[in-house]
Parts: structure tokens; sequence; C-alpha cells
């Protein structure tokens, strides 16, 4: 009895039994991390990484979930401040911050700073990128 509720659009042999509402009009910016993102665990999940960062695509129901986004025009004035960024955290407004250049599609990530040739190290042990603080 409880699949016949749960399991409604299967079970009445319908041919688009999960319905996850209608395509996102800025579906060309988003896509799919995970090639193994399903419409129904869009619908069930709580996980906002699951839904906003790893299966976007699917999960705003675009009908190419999987893409190659364009890189931002302005990508040649952003940078990631921290190495290893993740672009399924990128729904995350601190995230998208620190990683401007990761969730803009950039291609290099993490660009010297324009006044490197009068920067140095002020310590006589080697300096740690971890150490960094980002502002």
């Amino acid at each position: 009895r409880e699949r016949d509720v749960t399991c409604r659009g299967t079970c009445n042999h319908c041919k688009e039994p999960i319905k996850v509402g209608p395509v996102h009009p800025d579906c060309a910016q988003f896509t799919d991390i995970k090639t193994n993102c399903d419409k129904l665990t869009c619908l069930t999940t709580k996980s906002t990484l699951y839904k906003e960062g790893y299966c976007k695509g699917t999960c705003n129901s675009c009908p190419v979930p999987i893409k190659t986004i364009p890189p931002h025009k302005d990508c040649a004035k952003l940078n990631d401040l921290k190495p290893n960024c993740n672009p399924a955290y990128c729904y995350n407004e601190s995230h998208r911050k620190t990683c401007n250049a990761t969730c803009n599609h950039c291609l290099v990530k993490m660009k010297p700073h324009p006044d490197c040739p009068t920067m140095k190290d002020n310590y006589s042990k080697a300096c740690n990128k971890r150490w960094c603080t980002v502002s």
C-alpha cells in the first residue's frame, strides 16, 4: 500500500515518474560536478552541498546537466586566496570570496600579486602558505 503512494508515477507507468520542476533560467551557468547525480535524490536530500554543489545541473532540471562552463570575462582580475579550492562549495558566499577564480571557472586560479617585485618574506625560516590570512 505504501508503495502505491510513494511510487505513484512508476506504478502507473508514467513516462516521467519523477518530476523536479521547470528548467532553471540560469542553466547555462549550472553543471554537475559528479557523474552519478539523481533527480530523486535532488527531491529527497536536505544536503545543500548535493543540490547546489555537486549536482546543480540535475537538481535544476537542466537539459544538459554536465557541461564545461566558459571562464568569466574578468578572470584576469580574479584570484583564489587559498590553494585547492573545491568548486562544489561555490554556493557558499564565504567560499566564493576566497575561491573567486575557481567559482568563476577561470583557468588560472592563483596569480602573483602585481606588487610582487617589491614584496619579501620577513621571516628567517621558510614561510608556509597555510600561515597566510585571507583578507
